[in-house]
């Protein structure tokens, strides 16, 4: 289920990535650092990142590879990226930042390495004008949510279409976070 949720959010993003020309489509993530960081592959970060490899280079869709660890829940990669000099608040393509991406996908120790480098707490993306917070209700991610919450997401952001991370938890039916959103 997790894995299908993964490819979810990366369809999604991807469809928010648009391309003028189908060669670009197949060079999305032609960069070794980006690369690197989704394969979870520290070696070959550290080799790049002692080249003097641009630690926030971007593809096609202005993915970096803090994002890519970040979605893949990488959190050594991710705090190698940062102590580095990644920026934690760039944006893709679509406005989605490394911190969105890990609070979708339920890493929690991602998201608060995140935070604690200064992270956007209540960022919005571009394609529904989702934050963390909605993402983590919307999927059921409790812990994520209670950690967001401690860290004072704002918990009445509304969405492109009014909707607050209570009115997804309400409809993706999750009492539990509904009860600490109330």
């Amino acid at each position: 289920m997790r894995y299908i949720l993964t490819l979810m959010v990366i369809l999604l993003l991807l469809s928010a990535c648009s391309n003028s020309n189908e060669e670009s489509e197949l060079h999305l993530d032609s960069s070794p650092l980006i690369i690197a960081a989704e394969e979870n592959d520290i070696n070959k970060i550290r080799s790049l990142l002692n080249d003097g490899i641009n630690v926030n280079e971007t593809d096609d869709c202005q993915w970096t590879a803090l994002m890519k660890a970040a979605l893949y829940g990488h959190r050594e990669i991710a705090e190698l990226l940062l102590e580095h000099g990644a920026r934690v608040d760039l944006v893709d393509s679509g406005g989605y930042t490394a911190m969105l991406l890990a609070a979708s996908n339920n890493h929690q120790a991602l998201v608060t390495a995140l935070l604690d480098k200064g992270a956007s707490i209540n960022h919005q993306e571009q394609t529904r004008g989702w934050t963390a917070l909605i993402w983590a209700a919307k999927r059921g991610h409790t812990e994520v949510v209670r950690l967001l919450l401690e860290k004072n997401a704002d918990k009445n952001v509304t969405d492109h279409s009014g909707k607050t991370a209570l009115s997804w938890a309400k409809e993706s039916q999750k009492p539990e976070i509904v009860t600490l959103l109330q």
